[in-house]
């Protein structure tokens, strides 16, 4: 009886902490990190220069929705549910032509 009391409160435990908030007490999602003070500062993600190189902590398969900045690409990338790496996410340095756009007066 003890060891199953033991294992419900673990559990509920783990439940009411699912979240994680990083200079918050109360998290918008499963990850939410905060600076009080100001908002000046960026996430840095996790860097590699090869792909292959990423694993999953856990053991098994990297988990799809893992982003990592791509150093050799100089890019964004994330493992989809493909069991693939995405390919990169980059900014257009190319300038749209307004002139190109059109709209309609709906």
């Amino acid at each position: 009886m003890k060891k199953i009391f033991i294992t419900v409160i673990l559990c509920i435990g783990s439940i009411l902490f699912g979240q994680v908030g990083m200079n918050t007490p109360n998290p918008r999602g499963a990850l939410d990190i905060n600076k009080n003070t100001t908002h000046n500062m960026g996430l840095i993600l996790p860097t590699n220069s090869d792909t292959n190189n990423i694993i999953n902590p856990m053991g098994g398969k990297v988990i799809p929705g893992t982003i990592i900045y791509d150093s050799a690409k100089d890019c964004i990338r994330f493992y989809k549910k493909t069991d693939q790496w995405s390919n990169c996410i980059q900014f257009s340095k190319t300038a749209i032509n307004a002139k190109n756009i059109k709209t309609s007066n709906n």
